[in-house]
């Protein structure tokens, strides 16, 4: 936690702090996972944000299917 309040001086601070709450209350929508992108950029300049918006665009439709699918190496992990 004391990396996230050392960015409390941020303008964008209060709305991804409010995202991250949101986000370990199981809320995992792209609108929530982008409002919290802010605190793993070292940077919230516009070549972050540009980067950040586009994540819908690198992951497949199917990941869920891909990363959960028997046999899966994540999904042997949860398991134990």
């Amino acid at each position: 936690m004391y990396a996230i309040e050392r960015r409390a001086g941020e303008p964008w601070y209060s709305d991804a702090r409010a995202a991250l709450e949101a986000m370990h209350a199981g809320d995992a929508s792209f609108e929530t996972r982008l409002a919290v992108a802010p605190f793993v950029y070292g940077r919230w300049n516009s070549a972050a944000q540009r980067h950040a918006a586009s994540e819908s665009s690198q992951r497949p439709t199917n990941a869920s299917e891909i990363y959960d699918a028997e046999g899966a190496p994540l999904q042997a992990l949860r398991r134990r």
